[in-house]
């Protein structure tokens, strides 16, 4: 029988990746991953107890508490894509398959874990539909948040479809046994999640940066002109009102502006441009920076502030990938090809 003090091992990890999230770099979604990963050490340490030091409310909590992961997994990630930054009343109803739950422990405590399966598998479906949906789907969410969204998203619906198979092979190992089998299959699955968690603190370290997010091409142009004047009009937007230095800055925003749908505006970025709309904001950013990294003494910190950046890392990420080099050491090379200190020119 495996060893099921692996549970309690996982949820003390978990706590210590969510207090690295929360001292670290990664702003408003790295604060949300770590509410997501204290639901996760909370869930795991009720299995812990249950299949361990077995306390009657356990029996009941830990299938509340599996019910309640898939609504905490939605208003983590699922929120922050559809625009509604904290809860509110319409939300309410994320609350039913808990008490659903609840009451079918205490009526008819079998169908519990398939159940529970159902539930899991329906949020993930809800997560997957999101982050399959590209720029579009996440038209309301800041540009400089775009790729911890979808990276939230995919970890959250990945985490519900593994519990949903879990809860699943527990439902059948009871119906077609007498589920003696239970306890291997809760322990085989937190060994999985072990690695899982290691491998989620080797991704979430402190200044880790990911690969720029791939440039989406849309199909051939249908209306060639039409195109170029949408382009035209963003373009006439970023230079006009440097609607980029605003970080909290959306695709539907954007089209608002320039009184354009957003998805007609996203494909005609990427018709005429190859590139998506986020990329495109970043290069005015990044041009933005550049001039103030050359002609002033403002430390860098301050400059990506200005210029519209959330968090270090995306800046730092964006400014390599568009001009080759750090910020600090771009300065450094500009400042001497012009053969002046910064702030003189």
């Amino acid at each position: 029988m495996p060893n099921l003090s692996l549970p309690f091992v996982v949820s003390m990890l978990l706590v210590v990746l969510a207090v690295r999230l929360v001292a670290g770099t990664q702003g408003e979604m790295g604060r949300r991953f770590a509410v997501f990963f204290i639901a996760c050490a909370v869930l795991a340490g009720l299995i812990g107890l249950r299949w361990g030091v077995d306390p009657g409310w356990a029996r009941h909590g830990l299938p509340v508490m599996g019910a309640a992961l898939p609504a905490v997994a939605w208003l983590c990630f699922g929120l922050p894509a559809t625009g509604r930054a904290r809860l509110v009343s319409r939300d309410a109803w994320h609350s039913l398959p808990m008490l659903a739950i609840f009451a079918l422990n205490l009526i008819y405590w079998p169908a519990v874990d398939l159940a529970l399966a159902v539930i899991d598998l329906g949020y993930a479906a809800a997560l997957l539909r999101l982050a399959k949906g590209g720029p579009d789907a996440l038209a309301t969410t800041a540009f400089g948040a775009l790729r911890a969204v979808r990276v939230g998203l995919l970890v959250g619906a990945v985490t519900l479809l593994i519990s949903a198979l879990v809860d699943a092979a527990i439902s059948l190992a009871r119906a077609f046994g007498d589920g003696g089998h239970t306890a291997l299959i809760v322990g085989l699955a937190q060994g999985l999640a072990l690695i899982a968690v290691a491998g989620a603190v080797i991704w979430f370290r402190p200044g880790t940066e990911a690969a720029s997010e791939p440039t989406q091409i849309a199909a051939a142009p249908i209306d060639a002109a039409a195109d170029a004047a949408i382009v035209a009009t963003i373009d006439g937007l970023m230079r006009g009102t440097k609607l980029y230095r605003d970080p909290a800055l959306t695709l539907d925003r954007l089209a608002r502006r320039a009184g354009l749908p957003a998805r007609q505006v996203s494909t005609a970025l990427n018709r005429v441009r190859g590139r998506n709309v986020s990329q495109l904001v970043n290069e005015y950013r990044i041009a933005a920076a550049q001039q103030m990294l050359r002609e002033t003494a403002l430390p860098v910190t301050e400059i990506m502030m200005d210029c519209g950046f959330l968090t270090k890392s995306n800046f730092n990420r964006e400014f390599r990938r568009i001009a080759g080099a750090s910020p600090t050491d771009w300065r450094r090379g500009a400042v001497s090809a012009a053969g002046m200190p910064p702030g003189t020119g």
